[in-house]
């Protein structure tokens, strides 16, 4: 804690609060939903590093959950005592504050709902529990990464000892991102657009390699029916030609018994 006060003081930084303040814009993604700055997703994964599952997320008390539910309370409870300590209170810039405050909970806690409804809407089909987390924490995602495209290389412009100039560089790209916010909740989620262009790209790079797994499976099956049949018709050839030699050899003795008769008789003639 002193070494960070001390680097507050070099910053010319009054509070803790200031600096999580700017460090926020380092991430795109929220840290409560991951914890590495690069992850690469595969097949199945979880695009949220730190939530891999759907039991993490639902797991009673200590699932992601209500832990999100615990941490925004906390959020809220914190940032409203310092606006009412450090605005004036009902002044234009206060009123203000509090509407962006409201708004970015009920966004967080939309984007909870969203998270049980999608995972529920997919578990319900054929998608099983590890696609269908898969599929819920992308669009999810989708949507977070909107949310901070307003933010995203702002930080990049600021200028450590004008602090004036970066608290009107992140009021601006806050006030951008809420309306954002805004735009999505209007569509209840999981009607925004966003979503919809998602989806359309999962669907276009899912489709085909369920399409090639399908074919791939009903080429193994063919191949051991064809197999299987391979073996039949040698069988059956083997068992023709035992047959056919059978025959021949019992008909080759019934001519030849055929022919003594006729000439017995001839003879008696």
């Amino acid at each position: 804690m002193i070494s960070n006060f001390e680097k507050f003081h070099k910053m010319s930084l009054d509070s803790n609060n200031q600096a999580l303040a700017i460090s926020s814009f380092e991430s795109r993604v929220p840290r409560f939903f991951t914890s590495e700055s690069k992850h690469f997703v595969r097949k199945d994964e979880s695009y949220f590093s730190s939530i891999k599952s759907w039991d993490d997320w639902d797991l009673p008390h200590d699932g992601y959950r209500d832990r999100l539910n615990e941490e925004l309370h906390l959020f809220k409870q914190g940032h409203q005592f310092l606006l009412d300590t450090e605005l004036t209170p009902m002044s234009p810039f206060h009123t203000l504050c509090n509407l962006a405050l409201t708004e970015s909970v009920a966004w967080v806690e939309g984007l909870m709902k969203f998270l049980d409804d999608t995972y529920n809407e997919y578990s319900r089909s054929r998608f099983g529990q590890k696609k269908s987390w898969h599929i819920t924490t992308r669009l999810a995602k989708a949507l977070i990464d909107k949310v901070a495209s307003p933010r995203n290389s702002i930080q990049n412009s600021f200028k450590i000892r004008e602090l004036h100039y970066v608290s009107k560089t992140i009021a601006y790209a806050v006030l951008r991102s809420l309306d954002v916010m805004i735009s999505i909740s209007s569509c209840n989620f999981k009607n925004s657009p966003i979503i919809t262009s998602e989806l359309s790209k999962f669907l276009a790079l899912n489709s085909n390699l369920e399409l090639v797994e399908s074919i791939q499976s009903k080429v193994k099956s063919l191949e051991s029916e064809n197999s299987t049949i391979k073996k039949d018709v040698k069988s059956a050839i083997n068992a023709a030609h035992t047959a056919s030699n059978k025959f021949d050899s019992t008909y080759k003795s019934l001519i030849d018994d055929l022919k003594k008769r006729v000439k017995s008789l001839e003879s008696r003639n």
